[in-house]
């Protein structure tokens, strides 16, 4: 794992992972209404719906959300789990169990994977603890945390 500065919708990466919760709404739609996810959200409208789906077929993990227009520009998004419940804080193994399945599902995508510093804003956890995790389980520069 690498550390750049930027705006991470503009990184010049063709994989952003969004941290997400696993919530879904009663219309089935998943939980996106804050921080990253919540930009997400409003970049990407039918977002909240394709992942609500999502959530129920495949559970609170790493899944491919596909490939969306953020910008005029064509990216594919990525949900990383932080936490099962919008309300809770981030979890530390969730993060681990996140990092692990993105590094077996997205090591060959052929570019670099960025993500932000992934539940450290909404989640309330330091970064110091996180970033110890992801360097273990995000090796070598595919993947590259973007902070502003």
């Amino acid at each position: 794992m690498i550390e750049r500065t930027g705006d991470l919708w503009a990184y010049p990466a063709e994989w952003i992972c969004i941290p997400t919760n696993g919530m879904r709404k009663g219309d089935g739609t998943a939980v996106m209404g804050a921080g990253l996810a919540k930009a997400a959200a409003q970049l990407c409208p039918e977002l909240p719906a394709h992942l609500g789906k999502l959530l129920l077929a495949h559970g609170n993990h790493v899944l491919n959300l596909g490939l969306w227009d953020v910008n005029g520009r064509e990216i594919h998004l990525v949900s990383f789990p932080t936490k099962e419940h919008w309300r809770r804080a981030s979890h530390l193994d969730l993060i681990r169990r996140s990092a692990k399945e993105l590094r077996a599902d997205f090591s060959n995508v052929g570019g670099p994977v960025a993500l932000p510093r992934v539940g450290t804003g909404c989640g309330g956890l330091g970064w110091a603890v996180v970033q110890v995790v992801l360097r273990e389980e995000l090796p070598g520069d595919q993947f590259v945390v973007v902070t502003p």
